[in-house]
């Protein structure tokens, strides 16, 4: 009783701020905004490409989780957080930063994301003009998912991806982060007597996964209006991995990518065509594929964003 007790509170100690948005995110609607051309492919092959990060602008803002984690790391929070773990297991945190350290290169080299952006009711048929001038080129669209795309109603990972995480972006600067990490050497302190009753590997595991996905789902404060939520693989983590993998060539750079399957018909809410020269045309196109795929009101699932964007 007492050890499953001691893991919850560790679930909740390590994990608590990701769990809270989730909860939030649980019933919000997601977009995808990409071109028509890569809209139309996602809908027909039935699949979300997952790319690695390097060749991503995502990479840059990887580097910003680094720095976030390192200053928590070297702060007096963060020193005080060590000491506390190898309290409760003696020299813990020295084998947490070396399987970190260990992990690096495989970490920055090897992760895969695809991106999705929180909708909100009032973007329902406009979509967000700063995503808009963002990604999608001068023929976008934003694919409109049902909240149990990415977060099903029973709380377990889609069984056809077990090793693809869902990971919400927190927008912080490197002292804001470290004010978090001092909430969580708080919760250790104030239940120091839980880490008795679990075995070393269990709590290395969790602190683990919280640093490596909070170096990857942590952003400038400047992309706030994104509202990003990130779907997460890395084969440097695990091997077998359950998750299809193909080699496509994406702007002249063959690559690696991981595919997220969909089941359009039932994760599908709608679709938004962006600001562009030739929306009508876009709109027929994007209907005629919704009728193949099975939709049996077409036009009632496309509609054309009236923000008046000059391209």
């Amino acid at each position: 009783m007492v050890k499953e007790s001691a893991k919850k509170w560790l679930k909740t100690a390590v994990h608590g701020p990701a769990i809270e948005k989730e909860k939030y995110l649980s019933n919000k609607n997601v977009s995808h905004y990409t071109s028509a051309e890569v809209a139309i492919n996602i809908l027909r092959y039935k699949e979300i490409w997952m790319r690695n990060a390097y060749v991503m602008n995502d990479y840059s803002e990887i580097q910003h989780g680094e720095k976030c984690l390192e200053a928590a790391w070297q702060s007096d929070a963060g020193k005080r957080f060590w000491e506390l773990l190898d309290q409760g297991v003696p020299g813990l945190s020295a084998s947490i930063k070396k399987i970190h350290l260990d992990d690096h290169l495989a970490f920055r080299s090897k992760t895969h994301i695809a991106c999705f952006s929180e909708h909100g009711s009032h973007e329902s048929n406009l979509g967000r003009l700063s995503m808009w001038r963002a990604y999608g080129g001068e023929n976008s669209v934003a694919l409109v998912f049902k909240p149990s795309f990415l977060f099903p109603q029973e709380k377990e990972p889609r069984s056809d991806a077990p090793d693809v995480n869902v990971a919400p972006v927190f927008y912080q600067t490197p002292l804001e982060f470290t004010y978090s990490f001092k909430v969580m050497a708080k919760k250790f302190e104030e239940n120091l007597q839980y880490l008795g009753h679990l075995n070393g590997s269990e709590v290395a595991n969790a602190l683990l996964n919280r640093f490596r996905f909070t170096v990857l789902s942590t952003k400038h404060p400047g992309f706030i209006e994104e509202k990003e939520i990130r779907l997460i693989v890395n084969p440097g983590f695990k091997e077998n991995m359950e998750v299809n993998s193909d080699v496509k060539a994406i702007n002249g750079v063959p690559q690696i990518i991981y595919k997220f399957t969909l089941d359009v018909l039932n994760d599908l809410d709608h679709i938004i065509i962006g600001p562009c020269r030739y929306p009508v045309a876009i709109f027929d196109a994007f209907v005629s594929e919704l009728s193949k795929i099975g939709f049996k009101e077409p036009k009632e699932k496309v509609v054309i964003s009236e923000i008046p964007l000059r391209r």
